[in-house]
């Protein structure tokens, strides 16, 4: 298992629920980012099934599960519901502080 991030370790990282961070709710992605000059079908085609010219990245799924009370999900999706929260917390708070 790999070391978690320190902001995941922070006091200040709290959603409420149990969660464990998981790096394997990732997608890949692969997208084509050389092509050629030519405009015709064929060419493109052609560079189209080289393998050179794609390239593959790993991204984190925007997906959570609770399973038997803990929450599962990818470390950059836990942060963004934490910030989410926060600023949810925020609004709250100043809604009654200035009606």
């Amino acid at each position: 298992m790999p070391d978690l991030p320190q902001r995941l370790l922070s006091p200040a990282f709290d959603i409420g629920v149990p969660f464990r961070p998981s790096i394997y709710f990732t997608d890949t992605v692969h997208r084509q980012i050389r092509f050629p000059r030519s405009k015709k079908k064929r060419i493109r085609r052609k560079w189209a099934k080289q393998s050179r010219n794609w390239e593959t990245k790993t991204v984190p799924k925007n997906e959570a599960y609770i399973v038997g009370g803990v929450l599962y999900a990818h470390p950059a999706v836990l942060q963004k519901m934490c910030d989410e929260l926060n600023r949810r917390m925020e609004n709250r708070i100043a809604r009654e502080i200035f009606g």
